[in-house]
């Protein structure tokens, strides 16, 4: 499991000039591999992680449709914002908060 949730942790780490879609494709091989073994990546999901940040916003700004197993993610790090915001009531980041917008805008697009 532990080499599971490092490898979950590099494949979060999307450098600017790299295709958002590569860095979704591993993180979902992972999460494969890992509800294989009855475990989820959830917990390892964080939102300070920038370059989940950077493919999570790439595929909600985008036209393009999302799959089941990519919104598991997305709403995954999504939760993981809620929960830093609410923690810190004080202070709010706006590039969480222009996140949130998107989502919802996404979701509600979806349905």
């Amino acid at each position: 499991m532990e080499t599971g949730r490092l490898a979950f942790f590099q494949a979060m780490k999307a450098e600017p000039q790299e295709k958002p879609a590569h860095r979704m494709a591993h993180m979902l091989r992972i999460r494969r591999l890992m509800a294989a073994m009855g475990e989820t990546v959830d917990g390892w999901i964080s939102p300070v992680s920038q370059g989940l940040h950077r493919v999570v916003y790439s595929y909600l700004e985008a036209d393009g449709e999302i799959a089941v197993e990519e919104w598991a993610v997305i709403d995954a790090f999504v939760a993981s914002v809620r929960i830093e915001l609410s923690r810190s009531r004080n202070w709010q980041s706006a590039d969480f908060v222009d996140l949130l917008r998107l989502h919802e805008a996404r979701r509600c697009g979806e349905a």
